[in-house]
C-alpha cells in the first residue's frame, strides 16, 4: 500500500524525496516477497535473495534522508552503508552462514547466523535508527498546523525504525513469528500518507522561508508581498524594498555582472529572480537557499511577470497585484508556513 502511494504521487509531483521513499518500500516488498518464498520453500537461494535487498533499501534510506535535510549526499552515511553492504554480501556467499532455525511451535525456518546475521542487525539496525531520527527532528521543527501529520511521521519512525529492527535483533519474532513486519508496513503507511498529504512537511528541516517580495527595482516599490511566518516577527515590507532595490541597484551599476541572484548573509539567504523584459523582481528571504525553492521561484516569477506585465509601466496600484497569491499556492505547496 505504502508503495502504491508514491508511486501515484511521483506520477503528479515529481519530488526527489518520494522517489527514495519509492525505492525503500520497493526494497521492503521484494523482501517481503522473498522472505515468504524462504518460509514455504526452505530454499537457501531465497533466503540469501531476500537480505540482498537490504542493501538497496540502506542506500535508498540514507538518500532520502539526505533529500530531506540538503541538496546533497552525505559521504560517511553512504559510506558506511556500502562497507556493511560488502559485508552482508561476501557472509551470505558461506552456506554455513544460514540454518534451520526451530519455532516453539515445531514451525521451521532459514535464519541468518553469526557474522551474516552480525552484519544484517548492524545494516538495519543504523537505517532504523537514522530514520528514527530524522522523523523526530521533523516533528520537532514542524509548525502547530502541521503537528497532527508530523506525529504520523513520528509513530511511523517508531514503529518502523526501531520497532521493526528491535524486534529482529532482540528475538521477539521468535515468540510471535513475523510480528516485525507488522510494524514495519504500518510504519510505512503512515510515513508515506503523511509525505503525500502534507508535502510541505519534506521541507521542515531544509530551509525556512520568510517572505516573497515582488519589488519594482527601479523605483523601489513593493508590489506584493506574502508571509510565511507572522507579520510581525518579519521585516517590514519598506524597509525590505529599498534594501534589496539599493543593492541590486549599486551592484548592477558598479559591477556590471549582470543582476544579483543571490545575496548570503550570516543568518538568512536572499534569493531574487529576475524576468529577462521584466522591471520587477521577485524575492525570497530564507534562512538557506534551496535548489527546490529557486525553482519555484523562477516559475513563480514567470508567471507573474506574464499575468501582471501589463500593469509595470502604470502608475502603481498595489490593488491590481492582490490576487497574485495564488500563484503563491500554486508554485510553493511545499512551504511550510509559520502561523497560527
Amino acid at each position: 500500500m505504502a508503495l502504491g502511494i508514491t508511486i501515484y504521487n511521483i506520477l503528479k509531483e515529481r519530488y526527489r524525496h518520494i522517489f527514495f521513499m519509492m525505492m525503500v518500500w520497493l526494497s521492503l516488498t521484494i523482501w517481503g516477497i522473498f522472505s515468504s518464498m524462504t518460509i514455504v520453500y526452505l530454499d537457501l537461494d531465497f533466503s540469501r535473495f531476500r537480505h540482498y535487498f537490504f542493501i538497496p533499501l540502506a542506500f535508498s534510506m540514507s538518500l532520502l534522508l539526505d533529500s530531506l535535510t540538503r541538496e546533497s549526499y552525505d559521504p560517511l552515511k553512504l559510506t558506511f552503508v556500502a562497507i556493511f553492504s560488502t559485508a552482508l554480501f561476501i557472509y551470505s556467499l558461506d552456506p554455513n552462514m544460514t540454518n534451520y532455525f526451530f519455532f516453539p511451535n515445531g514451525e521451521v525456518t532459514l535464519a541468518a547466523t553469526g557474522s551474516y546475521r552480525i552484519a544484517i542487525s548492524i545494516l538495519t539496525g543504523f537505517t532504523g535508527i537514522l530514520y528514527f531520527a530524522y522523523m523526530l527532528r521533523i516533528y520537532l521543527k514542524s509548525p502547530k498546523n502541521l503537528k497532527l501529520y508530523a506525529s504520523m511521521i513520528l509513530l511511523g519512525g517508531i514503529t518502523l525504525g526501531i520497532g521493526g529492527p528491535l524486534v529482529g535483533i532482540t528475538g521477539i519474532n521468535v515468540i510471535i513469528p513475523g510480528i516485525e513486519t507488522f510494524f514495519t508496513a504500518g510504519g510505512a503507511l503512515f510515513v508515506s500518507i503523511s509525505f503525500v498529504k502534507q508535502p510541505k512537511l519534506a521541507y521542515v528541516l531544509p530551509f525556512k522561508a520568510v517572505k516573497l517580495v515582488v519589488i519594482e527595482i527601479k523605483r523601489g516599490i513593493t508590489l506584493f508581498s506574502y508571509n510565511w511566518i507572522e507579520k510581525e516577527e518579519t521585516v517590514e515590507d519598506i524597509q525590505f524594498t529599498a534594501m534589496i532595490s539599493s543593492v541590486s541597484k549599486f551592484i548592477e551599476e558598479i559591477v556590471q555582472k549582470g543582476g544579483v541572484r543571490e545575496l548570503y548573509l550570516e543568518k538568512a539567504t536572499l534569493i531574487l529572480d529576475t524576468h529577462s523584459d521584466s522591471p520587477v523582481s521577485a524575492v525570497i528571504l530564507t534562512n538557506k537557499s534551496n535548489k527546490t525553492l529557486k525553482n519555484a521561484l523562477s516559475r513563480f516569477s514567470r508567471d507573474f511577470f506574464q499575468d501582471y506585465s501589463k500593469y509595470f509601466s502604470a502608475s502603481i496600484d498595489t490593488e491590481q497585484y492582490k490576487n497574485a497569491y495564488k500563484l503563491v499556492k500554486e508554485h510553493f505547496p511545499f512551504v511550510p508556513e509559520y502561523k497560527d
